[in-house]
């Protein structure tokens, strides 16, 4: 994985979709919002489909600068026969690189 601060450079698409699917491969850096844990639960998606998503998907939209300094994106892809949007706050800890789910919604 990657050490690159993802807050500190611009990101394009390119680099931003390279990353989020080396995130989602070691999905032990992928964590998930309070917020994207209620909205899963009311919407019926899961863990497995959120990862494959990352894992397959395409970028929609962003990546853009957050006001809390973070890049968020959406990422759209096909899971369980669904299209799924899930939108990812990429970030950096003392441990590296690391995507926050802030939620997830079928189109």
């Amino acid at each position: 994985m990657p050490k690159s601060n993802v807050v500190a450079i611009d990101l394009s698409v390119h680099s931003a979709a390279k990353l989020i699917k080396e995130l989602a491969e070691c999905s032990e850096r992928v964590f998930f919002s309070k917020h994207a844990k209620k909205r899963m639960i009311e919407r019926d998606i899961t863990r497995v489909q959120i990862l494959r998503c990352l894992k397959t998907g395409i970028i929609s939209e962003g990546p853009a600068k957050s006001v809390k300094g973070n890049w968020e994106i959406t990422v759209s892809g096909i899971s369980a026969g669904n299209s799924i949007n899930v939108v990812t706050a990429l970030d950096k800890d003392s441990n590296g690189d690391y995507a926050l789910i802030v939620t997830a919604y079928f189109e």
